[in-house]
């Protein structure tokens, strides 16, 4: 009998495995099977919600994110997922690398790691995801610029969605983080500073990106079709395509008009992480 199984035949012991101790346990055995080395320390303060931000080993690294109720899920799941979609990504040695929607910086982490010569260009607008990030990639702070802006289709400002129980979700765009938020209560509305993608490589005098990786929770299409200009100078784009709203079908449309290769690397919730090539 599975474990799901048991509860549906005996609801009363799913909430008793809800209890305090039953969550300890969980989240225990889920970060012990993913090699998160502090597991013990971490799951007790996981489960208070003693701080806003919680430290975990992975791999001899200390990683910071923020505890948010799915904080669990990215320590393990969403780890294992970005480090595996890193390892499929073919660059030159040198690679100069635009980071659209950097979150806490693990991308750029993995991506260091595994090409340590690596040039990076973050762009993160939100406030308390800036200041993680920045602690996940002090050690090559000389090789990474990060922009605490939102890459839209216009250089001024924008108003940017915060979704308090799971920032992964925020968004220029307030439809794509309604559906991920606990109520509207939990929806915050900040005005930001926004670029486009042809200020963005004349400020910093870009002639050529390796790569624009580009995870804007909603706004892909926006940036995209808005950029369309500078895609000489660009040999690969890596694209979270989700297909939630019609913008998958039309993003897919978009790119592949001129990169004309594609491979899937990895998969998200109704969508998928695509690498386009010319």
């Amino acid at each position: 009998m599975t474990l799901i199984e048991y509860f549906i035949k005996s609801p009363r012991s799913f909430f008793r495995y809800l209890s305090l101790g039953g969550r300890y346990r969980y989240y225990l055995k889920t970060l012990l099977q993913n090699n998160i080395e502090n597991a013990g320390e971490l799951s007790k303060q996981i489960l208070h919600g003693a701080s806003d931000e919680i430290c975990f080993q992975y791999k001899g690294r200390d990683i910071f994110m923020k505890n948010e109720p799915g904080v669990v899920y990215y320590m393990t799941t969403g780890i294992r997922n970005l480090e595996q979609l890193v390892s499929k990504l073919t660059l030159p040695p040198r690679p100069l690398v635009i980071d659209a929607g950097g979150n806490v910086g693990l991308f750029t982490l993995f991506l260091k790691k595994r090409f340590p010569e690596a040039k990076v260009i973050i762009l993160e607008p939100s406030e308390s995801l800036n200041s993680i990030l920045r602690k996940n990639l002090k050690p090559w702070e000389n090789d990474i610029k990060i922009l605490p802006k939102a890459l839209t289709d216009q250089t001024g400002t924008v108003q940017f969605y915060i979704n308090e129980t799971a920032e992964q979700t925020n968004s220029t765009d307030l439809s794509a983080v309604t559906p991920y938020a606990e109520g509207a209560d939990n929806i915050l509305k900040y005005e930001v500073e926004s670029i486009n993608l042809e200020s963005l490589l004349q400020e910093h005098q870009i002639e050529k990106v390796d790569l624009l990786k580009l995870d804007i929770q909603g706004g892909e299409f926006t940036v995209l079709n808005s950029s369309i200009e500078q895609f000489k100078k660009i040999d690969a784009l890596l694209v979270e395509v989700s297909f939630i709203s019609n913008d998958g079908v039309k993003i897919c449309g978009l790119i592949t008009n001129h990169y004309p290769q594609y491979q899937v690397l990895g998969e998200v919730k109704m969508g998928a992480d695509i690498l386009f090539r010319k």
